[in-house]
């Protein structure tokens, strides 16, 4: 009966206020993920990585340079042997050209490719990075809606013993007319309310403050007399029967499930295309080429008559330097991969402890949440006893607040266990990314 009255009391600013708005906790976790100022680094790593490919991408483009000189110099080639009716003049020693070339390169050993999966790797490591630091996010919003949630338990609980001090003020109110109990009394519960008033202003005032960080990472207004829902358990969702425990086994394992594991396999992706990279940068080169000018002297070195030339052809090149260090760059790298793999194994080790004792609160939590009915049901017993005692003038009033407070602690720590329960579920479902 209690608790149909406690259902009732949540459900009351409701039925009183209709237009009241609803705060769940899906919308919640949108908004804070709509509201979170890295999300507009999307936009930004794609541009980054367009940049990226486009300049990799570039590598294959026809080539364009100008460039020109003009010398003095001390001798110039000439010949120096008679030839008997012929006339050699010796070209001037100021000397002057201009040329242009186009280039476009047939083979450059993989280097863009490389290049443009670098980039695209890299970008794809940035967006897995980003989305680890919104899933982290999620549980931020997590804590904060089931402090508020507990919170608005307690002010039921509190609500009811309100109730139930009024009743029992009545009650020995009624007494002290009668003779049988004294002003005293009375004033012993109304301290007792002041008390609980008390209490109720500290929780108001603790579930503002949560309300006050929800509206900061959700970036919307939450009225102070919004309806928080009580989510559904995340475990036993599609399940038929059973406990939210009774289904924990059902969770997928925490391998693969996270985005930390998708970020470790983007960083291992980065390495993978810089080896190829590094790789790249030992293949031979190949262009073919067209250059054109004009100038004095030409191609003919021996006339001193300015004229246009152009020549034409391919180009080989082939750094041999690179495999100096190409095995040091290479173990480098992995060594950075198996890095990762480690970190990788100790993400995946610390999550399973992780799991592993939340699994073992919520065994903790269900079983005590199992006796705390039958708690209850013994101390309502013994605070009804209690009343008729009062009423009898054979116990005390300080005696019946004693059992009073104790049904009401009693009741408090059921709701209590019922919303860490539901947040404990909640973090497990949070470990593993159901």
């Amino acid at each position: 009966m209690k608790r149909f009255m406690a259902i009732a009391l949540a459900l009351l600013p409701v039925l009183l206020y209709p237009e009241t708005k609803t705060v769940t906790l899906g919308w919640c976790q949108k908004a804070a993920r709509a509201n979170y100022p890295l999300i507009r680094q999307y936009g930004l790593i794609d541009k980054a990585e367009h940049y990226s490919v486009s300049a990799a991408v570039a590598g294959f483009l026809p080539r364009l340079s100008v460039s020109g000189k003009a010398t003095d110099q001390s001798d110039v080639t000439h010949v120096s042997i008679p030839v008997p009716g012929i006339s050699i003049s010796t070209p001037s020693t100021a000397q002057y050209q201009i040329t242009g070339e186009i280039s476009e390169t047939l083979w450059d050993g993989n280097a863009a490719l490389s290049q443009r999966s670098v980039a695209e790797a890299s970008a794809d490591a940035d967006r897995k990075m980003l989305e680890t630091d919104l899933y982290a996010l999620r549980d931020r919003v997590n804590q904060v809606f089931f402090a508020i949630l507990l919170f608005d338990s307690q002010l039921v609980q509190n609500d009811l013993l309100l109730d139930e001090l009024n009743t029992n003020y009545n009650r020995v109110q009624a007494c002290v007319e009668n003779g049988i109990a004294t002003r005293t009394d009375l004033d012993e519960i109304r301290l007792e309310k002041l008390n609980a008033l008390q209490s109720r202003t500290a929780l108001l005032s603790g579930r503002k403050s949560y309300c006050a960080m929800l509206e900061r990472i959700t970036g919307e207004k939450i009225d102070s007399a919004a309806v928080f829902s009580t989510p559904a358990d995340p475990l036993a969702a599609g399940q038929d029967g059973g406990s939210a425990a009774d289904h924990s086994h059902d969770i997928p394992s925490v391998a693969g499930c996270r985005p930390e594991f998708a970020l470790f396999d983007a960083k291992i992706n980065v390495l993978d295309a810089q080896k190829k990279l590094v790789l790249a940068g030992v293949q031979p080169k190949v262009s073919v080429f067209l250059q054109t000018g004009y100038g004095n002297p030409a191609l003919n070195m021996l006339s001193d008559d300015p004229s246009g030339f152009w020549v034409g052809g391919i180009r080989f090149s082939w750094p041999l330097d690179g495999f100096y260090t190409l095995r040091d760059n290479l173990g480098k790298i992995d060594t950075e991969i198996a890095g990762v793999k480690v970190q990788r194994d100790l993400f995946t080790y610390n999550q399973a402890l992780v799991c592993e004792q939340q699994r073992s609160e919520m065994a903790k939590l269900k079983t005590m949440l199992d006796d705390d009915d039958e708690i209850i049901a013994l101390r309502s017993s013994i605070k009804a006893t209690a009343e008729k005692r009062v009423e009898n003038g054979t116990m005390s009033v300080s005696d019946l607040l004693r059992e009073i407070n104790a049904e009401s602690q009693a009741r408090q720590m059921k709701s209590l266990r019922e919303v860490q329960l539901l947040s404990a579920e909640y973090n497990l479902a949070f470990t593993n990314n159901y």
